[in-house]
């Protein structure tokens, strides 16, 4: 059993956050209650495929949030095969995010229900004012740590959406992305995706893509089937309040 104290969450939800990641292991019901004194909100990860871990979880009033699912795809098969999305791919543009004008233009184009299909949002406890502050302060902290790259997406010639990513040994990781209210369901959320194509073809030291993605997000899920993205590993997300 791993716990992380998740400190940064302080100032996004306004609690003590615990994330514990469990293997294919028989639960410490004391180790978790010792969690819970400490703690106000408790997500728990666990392997798929252990029912008895589930229905343990359960007993002791965790609630399933999602199922978490890693995914990848290599450098050489970042090849669009599509017509259409060829043709959207040649209106796409990409520029790394180095002022913080930009950066404010981002923030303050973020709207609550752009992460609709996030645990947060969908928590009756936190809800999408909750998400929006969580993810607003998570893009922040990485532009001034300098720790990961801010793409802003532009679409013949107006700005769609962003992409943050982070770049490691050869890994590109897909952190987070979203589209603007004003731009949404009008076909454009491949513009996600394929700004990450843009990247990887103007940066050929990427080996591989990887990132993960709730099971929540049903739309985002096909669009990645229908690219054969492949599935690396899935974790389910279990959650209490305890306060």
């Amino acid at each position: 059993m791993k716990v992380i104290d998740c400190i940064w969450e302080i100032p996004n939800l306004g609690c003590r956050v615990a994330e514990v990641s469990l293997e294919n292991e028989i639960i410490c019901k004391q180790e978790v209650l010792e969690i819970e004194r400490k703690f106000d909100y408790v997500v728990i990860k666990t392997e798929v495929g252990n029912l008895q871990q589930y229905k343990e979880l359960n007993d002791m009033g965790y609630s399933l949030a999602e199922a978490q699912m890693s995914f990848c795809k290599p450098e050489k098969e970042f090849i669009l095969k599509d017509k259409i999305l060829n043709r959207l791919f040649l209106d796409i543009e990409i520029s790394l995010v180095t002022q913080k004008e930009e950066l404010l233009f981002i923030l303050n184009n973020m709207s609550p229900d752009m992460f609709s299909t996030d645990r947060i949002f969908l928590d009756p406890f936190f809800g999408a004012d909750f998400s929006l502050r969580r993810y607003r302060n998570w893009i922040k902290n990485e532009y001034n740590n300098n720790s990961s790259k801010l793409l802003e997406i532009k679409y013949r010639g107006e700005s769609i959406g962003f992409d943050l990513i982070k770049k490691e040994d050869g890994v590109l990781h897909g952190l987070l992305g979203g589209i603007y209210k004003q731009y949404q369901d009008n076909g454009l959320g491949f513009a996600i995706i394929l700004a990450i194509y843009a990247y990887i073809e103007s940066n050929k030291d990427i080996k591989i893509f990887k990132t993960k993605i709730s099971s929540n997000n049903i739309e985002i899920l096909k669009l990645y089937n229908y690219l054969n993205f492949r599935i690396l590993n899935i974790q389910y997300v279990f959650y209490k309040h305890t306060k």
